[in-house]
């Protein structure tokens, strides 16, 4: 932790992760954790099957094979399209993979090796799925080959209450009556699962499936009351200098000092994912406490900070993210979402677990 580094609260994410479990009923939670489990990093992967969950879900191949080299080794479910040439790897990895048209669905049986799969539904996003036509998807359970172990769609607008609300209802009224004619054929389907952050806190309760797939409300607690933050990000001071009237700070020659400034370098830039249009927002970094505003161009590696009168030396950690400016607000600032912000954050930013009873890291 000698640069910068996300802290990744563990009793945040468990609160979190019992808050979802109060609220969906019968439903189990498949913990989404593409991206890097939206930025958390692969230990809170680890955290998260520790603390029960038994189904996990992915974007991609390479994403579902790093689980299983960290010891995750419960189901997981692909949700984005994999390329035949790697069908193989899905069996020597035990993956499930998402039938994400009916082509594809045809491509996973001319394998001709025994593939798990869940037939993601198009009921109104027109991204990716098979259409909601009961024949069609009836048909696809008389081929051989392939087993058929789930079923599930998705809401396009379960964040937007009113008119976007609205439409999740419709999605899953369309859902629910492919669901009852799947079963007067007396098809099994699988497992159900329809709910994405959203739509745990609008709808788990009154509309429930086998499971529902959190990913970014076990991350952050994207404004919905009763969850909590689970990131901070520090980064260390550099250097402390005294800045003379007149002189440029950072690149471009646009930034020159009015008055005497005593600044300090801070070691994290937009090569570690934060966003370089930040310098244009008014943002302010946490000193020992204070905000302070950044000042000049956000740099690769860099950043420079106005301290003022505030005490700081060599060493010692600003933070960006912080219980008075969250995740949400810096999306916010941003005009982003969330989830924008938190799996932008790249590799050379460590991630380290922290608890509510531990001392800070310094």
């Amino acid at each position: 932790m000698d640069r910068a580094f996300l802290e990744v609260n563990v009793d945040a994410l468990k609160h979190n992760v019992q808050k979802i479990e109060e609220s969906i009923g019968r439903s189990k939670i498949m913990g989404v954790v593409k991206d890097q489990c939206y930025g958390l990093g692969m230990d809170a992967v680890f955290v998260l099957q520790e603390m029960g969950i038994d189904f996990f879900a992915v974007a991609t191949l390479d994403e579902a094979i790093q689980l299983r080299g960290i010891g995750i080794f419960q189901p997981i479910l692909i949700f984005g399209y994999t390329h035949p040439e790697r069908f193989d790897e899905l069996i020597e990895f035990d993956l499930i993979q998402t039938a994400v048209s009916v082509d594809y669905f045809m491509d996973l049986v001319h394998f001709n090796k025994p593939i798990k799969t869940h037939l993601k539904i198009n009921t109104g996003m027109n991204r990716l799925g098979i259409p909601d036509d009961s024949d069609l998807v009836a048909s696809l359970f008389a081929y051989e080959g392939v087993t058929i172990c789930g079923i599930y769609t998705h809401l396009l607008s379960s964040d937007q209450p009113g008119i976007g609300h609205e439409k999740s209802l419709d999605q899953m009224k369309r859902f629910d009556e492919l669901l009852v004619q799947l079963d007067r054929l007396g098809l099994d389907y699988g497992l159900t699962h329809v709910h994405n952050s959203a739509g745990i806190f609008y709808f788990g309760e009154s509309h429930v499936y086998d499971y529902v797939r959190p990913g970014l409300l076990l991350a952050d607690s994207s404004g919905f009351d009763g969850y909590r933050d689970v990131v901070s990000l520090k980064a260390r001071v550099a250097m402390v200098k005294e800045v003379k009237a007149g002189e440029n700070v950072g690149y471009g020659i646009e930034h020159v000092l009015a008055q005497d400034t005593r600044v300090v370098t801070v070691m994290i830039g937009y090569g570690d994912g934060l966003q370089r249009r930040l310098f244009k927002t008014g943002f302010q970094l946490r000193v020992n406490g204070v905000l302070r505003p950044l000042i000049g161009r956000i740099c690769m590696d860099q950043l420079l900070v106005d301290v003022g009168t505030v005490e700081v030396k060599q060493g010692d950690l600003v933070e960006l993210i912080h219980d008075q400016f969250t995740v949400d607000q810096m999306a916010e600032l941003l005009e982003t979402i969330p989830n924008e912000i938190l799996t932008q954050f790249q590799p050379r930013i460590e991630r380290v677990l922290v608890y509510d009873k531990q001392e800070e890291i310094q």
